[in-house]
């Protein structure tokens, strides 16, 4: 992803990787992406919560928009996500 070998297009969302201007969007937690890039349409950075899995959760709705998730199993891909077992 980083080297560009990988394509992407405007149907692709990315998590957690440098930005890339030609995604629909951009996720991630980490500050410094931002402070890299500056402010661009097609990213989302929330630097509170420790994972860009929560992030996106967040960004589509959190509870509300995944309703139809069961809480143990949004639950269980947060640890996982954070390896805090």
């Amino acid at each position: 992803m980083q080297a560009g070998r990988v394509p992407v297009s405007d149907n692709d969302i990315m998590a957690s990787l440098p930005h890339n201007e030609d995604v629909v969007l951009c996720f991630d937690h980490h500050l410094s992406e931002a402070e890299r890039v500056g402010e661009r349409d097609n990213l989302v950075i929330d630097p509170e919560p420790p994972s860009a899995a929560r992030v996106i959760y967040n960004h589509f709705g959190g509870r509300r928009g995944f309703s139809m998730l069961p809480t143990d199993l949004v639950k269980a891909v947060y640890q996982a996500d954070l390896a805090d077992y």
